[in-house]
């Protein structure tokens, strides 16, 4: 008898969550407020879940934000300050020409058919999709530490001095580490996504990834649910399971193989910015809102155009100090239903 052979499919269009027990279109896109009464969804299309862990408050929640730059002709976008202790600074042109790269974006070079939350497969930057106007941003990350009032010491980039002009206007003042270099930035105070939710506040912080699982199921029939401390460690016991069982196995295993880039650490804060920090120190920067806060379910997009081609939905779930973040896709065509996906065990970095 034949074997089921462990592959994704591009016809892989409608999205299950298992634990969730919930199936939603990828054009859910609206976000619902953060209080959790605008579902988004009818009844029965998933369990609400108002679980948010046992967290204690990030150790730099007090000093996030995030600035957008407003002069004309800059070289950068925006500097972010994250509730973890870490700063993103994101560059036009993929680069910035008065501060050194802490680490840089990773290019996306998947061969998986659609994005995950852990790796892009293709930006329209990168497949060279590319219209008159279109901007390639680079990012530039690393932590910081408070050295005075408005005062902050960027790892490998030097001095941030934030002055408030009054409203929401901020000059930002960044000094190099040996002195030699400052530049001046005007900016606009970028207004949190969420605020006061206790799933978002457990949710905004830098989380290390220690556990992953992956799972493929045929009419219900579990064929394979395998587990892997690490990205690479679960890509290798899918190959040896895949050998072992399909006879057809062709080494194109369900999940695509990041050699040299897996997946080590994730990133959310409450201005909507997800990033996923991988071993040789490249990072892949995203956005992310709430589709149904009351049910968990997250939206993120790679490019930040939610059109569907690198975009997805996740749930997300809190238990003690732990958070999983499953993702999932599937088909039925009235015959024959299967659904396969990978749930990640997330534990905060300290």
């Amino acid at each position: 008898m034949r074997k089921t052979r462990l592959t994704f499919t591009a016809a892989c269009k409608t999205f299950f969550i298992t634990l969730a027990a919930c199936a939603l279109p990828l054009s859910f896109l609206a976000c619902s407020d953060d209080s959790g009464d605008d579902g988004g969804n009818g009844p029965g299309t998933g369990e609400v879940d108002n679980e948010v862990g046992d967290f204690d408050t990030p150790a730099f929640a007090d000093y996030a934000a995030k600035y957008e730059i407003t002069d004309e002709g800059s070289d950068y976008k925006s500097i972010e300050l994250t509730e973890s202790g870490f700063y993103i600074i994101t560059t036009k042109n993929g680069q910035a020409q008065t501060t050194k790269t802490g680490t840089e974006t990773a290019t996306n070079k998947s061969a998986t058919q659609h994005p995950t939350m852990l790796t892009p497969y293709c930006s329209r930057a990168s497949s060279g999709e590319m219209n008159p106007g279109d901007v390639i941003y680079g990012h530039i990350s690393g932590s910081y530490t408070v050295t005075g009032e408005n005062t902050f010491h960027l790892e490998n980039i030097g001095t941030l001095k934030v002055i408030h002009e009054g409203n929401a206007i901020y000059s930002l003042n960044v000094v190099s580490e040996d002195g030699q270099r400052s530049i001046l930035l005007k900016s606009s105070l970028y207004e949190p996504l969420y605020r006061n939710s206790a799933k978002t506040l457990s949710l905004c912080r830098t989380w290390d990834i220690v556990k992953l699982r992956y799972w493929y199921i045929i009419n219900g029939k579990t064929i394979a649910n395998i587990e892997g401390n690490t990205y690479e460690e679960l890509v290798y016991n899918i190959d040896q399971w895949a050998k072992e069982n399909d006879p057809d196995y062709d080494g194109d295993g369900p999940i695509v193989d990041l050699t040299g880039r897996s997946p080590r650490r994730i990133m959310f804060s409450k201005f909507g910015t997800y990033a996923v920090f991988y071993k040789e120190g490249t990072m892949a920067v995203s956005t992310w809102a709430w589709a149904d806060i009351a049910r968990g379910i997250l939206v993120y997009s790679w490019d930040n155009i939610y059109d569907g081609d690198t975009d997805g939905n996740v749930v997300i779930r809190f238990r003690g100090n732990n958070a999983y973040m499953i993702e999932a896709y599937g088909e039925n065509d009235g015959f024959t239903s299967y659904e396969e996906g990978t749930e990640i065990t997330l534990q905060e970095v300290k």
